[in-house]
Formats: structure tokens, sequence, C-alpha cells
């Protein structure tokens, strides 16, 4: 478990990433950054009032995970997430109706790889390069 000292610096690190991203892309979202260890992934976007407030966010991070990350790799990662936040529309309309099992199968086989190559596109043409990683 990160210290809250850790915490507060990838916090911070997050917030600018976000910030350069959003300037760099033009993306108007309302996001707020919280830290939170419970799905273990490095990071994840959810809507916090859907339909109500369409442009309104919440980017988790896990300081644990993204310690390591260096600057462009932290920016490709919110990329990846806000291409999550601006299809939610998409992912709303497809996933009605379907059982939970069906859900997951349609986020794995259609969504994630779409995202990832949006975001390799994207990476590649707004910060110059794409890690890769």
């Amino acid at each position: 478990m990160p210290s809250a000292a850790q915490i507060a610096r990838e916090r911070e690190r997050v917030r600018r990433a976000l910030a350069y991203v959003q300037r760099r892309l033009g993306i108007a979202l309302d996001v707020r950054v919280e830290h939170e260890t419970r799905d273990g992934n490095e990071m994840a976007i959810y809507p916090r009032d859907w339909p109500r407030e369409p442009r309104a966010f919440t980017l988790d991070f896990n300081a644990s995970f993204i310690v390591d990350l260096s600057t462009q790799e932290l920016r490709e990662n919110v990329i990846h997430e806000l291409l999550h936040a601006l299809t939610w529309p998409l992912r709303e309309f497809a996933m009605k109706g379907l059982s939970e099992r069906a859900a997951d199968e349609w986020a794995d086989r259609i969504e994630e790889p779409v995202i990832r190559e949006l975001t390799r596109i994207v990476a590649t043409h707004a910060l110059g390069r794409w890690s890769q990683r």
C-alpha cells in the first residue's frame, strides 16, 4: 500500500497529465481524479451522474500501478480513459439489455480493441509518439 505522500504525488502527476491532454486535444470534460485500489486497474473512468451530467466523470487511479509510469505513458493512459469517456454513450447503448457475461464479452472483444487502436492513433499525433507498452 502506497503512503499518503506517494498517493498525493501520483494524484498530482495524474492531474497534470489530464490537464495537458485535455488542453492538447481540446476535450472539455469535468473530470475528478481519485485514488482507488479496488479493481486492480492502473486507471479507470466512470460517469458521475449519467445521463443527467454527460460530461462529468471520475478518473480513478491506482498509485501502486502508476508510480513506475513515465510522463509519456501516463499521458497515454489518460488519453485511453478519456476516449472511454467520449464513447460512453456508445457503450451505454450497446450494453442495453445485455447480460453481465455478454456485456463483458462486448467490452473485451469490441470496446477495448477499438479504444486501444484509437489511443495509438491519438497518442502518436497528439504526443508525438506512442510507447507501445
